[in-house]
């Protein structure tokens, strides 16, 4: 973000749960983003593990990183 973006607020909902952020990003990109999100939090509720919210967040935050990981590493170089 630059100096002469400004923070927006915005609504947004993450597993169920409705937070107000701020954020310099468009309201279609945060959709975007917590659709992607909520999407792995109700794979994780389908296959009926029985996780607390917290547990499903923290294996949410792991396999997204490893996405990132996996998406910013050439194949081999890990």
């Amino acid at each position: 973000m630059t100096e002469s973006q400004e923070l927006k607020r915005h609504q947004i909902e993450l597993a169920g749960r409705r937070f107000t952020i701020q954020s310099d990003q468009s309201a279609t990109r945060l959709e975007a983003m917590c659709n992607y999100i909520n999407a792995k939090f109700r794979m994780l509720q389908e296959e009926g593990v029985g996780l607390s919210l917290i547990q499903q967040a923290l294996l949410v935050t792991l396999e997204t990183t490893e996405e990132l990981f996996e998406a910013r590493v050439p194949k081999g170089a890990a």
